[in-house]
């Protein structure tokens, strides 16, 4: 049982009879000062709530001074002495990242990330973390070994940026400090502030997770789509010189093999602007304007989207010439770069201007309602809570990112959007879907490409986040990437991405140009429609930054089952085992079917020696318990095999007769086979189609 208990001013976590943390509280002044809980009890009050496991922990500041006072930061917990008083060197600490593309692994040793994190892809900017430190936004855990994991986690962000900083101590140690950013904001006086809320739980380091997941999706309000989109985009092929034939050509390939697959979505990404900011103003490559191509894709059965990067504005810009006053100032009252792309500077939008967030809503009611799109890609969206000076001078960087997407959700309708580029806990409740990892690439890694674009990255992070699908939006792990042109993928690493896409239960898109893509590379997509809906999780802990083992949960009316994924992410061959025990499983005997080749691997008690296994590679599993008579062990169909491709089974003993009727949800021109084990050690291939009437099967 765990217990928090204040005393003069100090706070105390103990699980059991054992204290595992003590914590300080205390406000960080813009003029240096600190004042803590201890020494001014009048100012600092903790907010404290607690049950068996969790501890909720609020700080209130009150400033009784004659004159206003700008705010650093409240730090509801500073623990001197870190977790169990244990030293840096035992704890394994996780990432879960500020923004989309910020770093998101497993629990790993102490990385300072001082230096490597420059913000805004690893994080944000945050002046006041110490010289050698780890800094995690939003939330982390700590892991030692005999020891429960310990989290702590701000499980809103309404109005502040949670951040936890793990901090190296002299002596060896650790000290920790959990924090809300307020970015020098003035406090007037007699008028007192409170922090977002720090949750503090132990326990079983995916267990902590998934509470304080469910914590974040209720306070926050999380938005989860009933229907997962699947699509085609236009950006990892075609780029910014994507052209309105371009996308004509995809949409005629779509329909041309729409039986195959049945994908609901054509996406133009960036490239149809005339620059980042002139949203309205197209390019001479859409000569008919973006209505008549919206029209054109309706007509022939899809849906359209496009993508925007709101609350960014090229230096090249007519917006940004015009009204120079729209954009963020940063502490020198030089105009802040968000990034330099495209060629140019792109500062950042204030989303506390009046006159700005009027003009951006008549773009975003332009593109719905005007254009007629029915799906908005939300691009670079930290840029609206980097830390500046804006027009409204009384709120943080978070708070305005919020002030504006909500202003966009409301000019959307309920039209779906995809945060890419976003702050994550800051967008819970205003998007439906969101982009959790880098971009991927037509390239597995690179020298000096740690956060950027590439399969790798993009791998790790969606591996990493596979936990926020379906309790804070949709996940998107972005696109496929299947042509065997134009690109440095092998097979083994285009299949390795397909299953991690498969396992992770989200969207599926596809951004090739699908006129030039191979059928054979056609049919290898075709096998992840539709999306499971369902997340597989982390079986196990991981050597490396991305996990090895994944195990999908089959729970269905006639049985439930397994699919595992073994990897090796590695630049070498390994030799690959599948062991039960591993993922947690508990069988006497079990069938085993390789799910992207169809191959059975039999029927087995204990480990399997699956052999060398390539570098940059996946086994994908189907796991069966034998029940002792004739049923399903896999499928060729969908990647995810009979968890898929059937509505239902069953067996009736008295006649000896098994019953299959194939789901009705994959693409009508897929074929495959039902791989049956008959109980007596043979088996059976069964083809099949999505939709076909039941199969009776006859054991007599």
């Amino acid at each position: 049982m765990t217990r928090a208990d204040v005393d003069h001013g100090v706070l105390v976590v103990t699980e059991g009879e054992r204290e595992v943390l003590r914590a300080n509280a205390e406000v960080l002044l813009s003029d240096g000062r600190r004042l803590s809980i201890r020494e001014h009890p009048d100012a600092l009050a903790w907010q404290l709530s607690a049950d068996a496991t969790d501890i909720i922990l609020r700080l209130r500041f009150s400033n009784l001074e004659p004159r206003p006072v700008r705010v650093e930061q409240l730090r509801p917990f500073v623990a001197e002495r870190g977790y169990r008083n244990l030293p840096l060197g035992q704890l394994r600490i996780r990432q879960t990242g500020w923004q989309s593309w910020s770093r998101s692994q497993p629990p790993a040793p102490f990385q300072p990330n001082h230096v490597i994190s420059a913000p805004p892809i690893r994080g944000p900017w945050l002046p006041q973390r110490r010289a050698r430190s780890q800094v995690e936004a939003w939330m982390t855990t700590l892991q030692a070994p005999t020891q429960p994991a310990v989290l702590l986690g701000f499980v809103s962000a309404r109005s502040q940026l949670g951040t936890i900083e793990i901090a190296a101590e002299s002596n060896g140690g650790h000290a920790i400090v959990a924090a809300v950013e307020l970015e020098g904001v003035p406090l007037p006086p007699g008028v007192e502030i409170v922090s977002e809320p720090l949750l503090i739980a132990l326990g079983d380091e995916s267990d902590v997770v998934d509470r304080y997941a469910s914590s974040v999706a209720q306070a926050m309000g999380a938005r989860t789509a009933p229907d997962i989109p699947t699509g085609w985009c236009s950006w990892y092929q075609l780029h910014t010189n994507v052209s309105q034939a371009d996308v004509l050509r995809n949409v005629t390939s779509l329909e041309r093999w729409r039986d195959l697959l049945p994908l609901r979505l054509v996406l133009l990404d960036d490239g149809y602007e005339r620059e980042i900011g002139d949203w309205l103003a197209l390019n001479d490559r859409f000569p008919d304007g973006l209505r008549a191509l919206v029209d054109t894709i309706h007509a022939r059965g899809y849906q359209a989207g496009v993508w925007l990067a709101p609350f960014l504005l090229s230096a090249r810009s007519r917006t940004f010439a015009e009204h120079p006053d729209w954009v963020v100032r940063d502490d020198q009252d030089a105009l802040l770069n968000a990034i330099d792309n495209w060629g140019s500077a792109n500062y950042a939008l204030d989303a506390t201007h009046p006159a700005a967030m009027e003009w951006l809503e008549h773009v975003v009611h332009t593109a719905c309602t005007t254009w007629g799109v029915d799906y908005l890609k939300l691009d670079f969206l930290y840029a609206g809570a980097m830390r500046g000076r804006r027009f409204d001078t009384t709120i943080t960087g978070n708070a305005a990112f919020r002030r504006g997407m909500e202003r966009l959700r409301h000019a959307a309708g309920e039209r779906f959007i995809l945060g890419c580029g976003a702050p994550l806990v800051s967008s819970v409740g205003l998007v439906d879907g969101m982009r959790v990892g880098s971009d991927v690439a037509e390239f597995w890694g690179g020298e000096g490409n740690a956060d950027g674009p590439s399969l790798h990255n993009a791998t790790r992070a969606t591996l990493a986040r596979l936990w926020l699908h379906a309790r804070w939006w949709i996940n998107d792990p972005d696109c496929l990437i299947i042509r065997s042109d134009d690109t440095q993928l092998s097979l083994a690493e285009v299949q390795a991405w397909a299953t991690v896409v498969a396992l992770s239960g989200g969207m599926v898109f596809v951004g090739d140009d699908l006129s030039s893509v191979h059928p054979s590379r056609l049919a290898l997509l075709a096998r992840l429609l539709p999306s499971s809906g369902r997340a597989a999780r982390v079986a196990g802990s991981s050597s490396g930054s991305i996990p090895e083992r994944l195990h999908l949960q089959v729970e269905r009316a006639w049985g439930s089952w397994s699919v595992v994924a073994i990897a090796n992410w590695s630049d070498s061959s390994v030799a690959a085992v599948f062991d039960p025990g591993a993922f947690g499983l508990d069988v006497a005997a079990c069938h085993v079917v390789d799910q992207w080749t169809g191959e059975y691997l039999g029927r087995h008690l204990g480990a399997l020696d699956l052999g060398e296994l390539g570098a940059h590679a996946v086994r994908l599993l189907a796991v069966h318990p034998d029940p002792g008579h004739p049923r399903t062990i896999g499928s060729t169909g969908h990647l995810l095999g009979d968890a898929m491709d059937l509505q239902s089974e069953v067996w009736d003993p008295a006649s000896r007769t098994l019953t299959l009727t194939p789901s009705s949800q994959g693409p009508p021109a897929r074929r495959g086979e039902l791989l049956v084990a008959d109980g007596s050690g043979r088996l059976r291939r069964i083809p099949f189609s999505p939709g076909d009437p039941p199969i009776r099967l006859s054991f007599a």
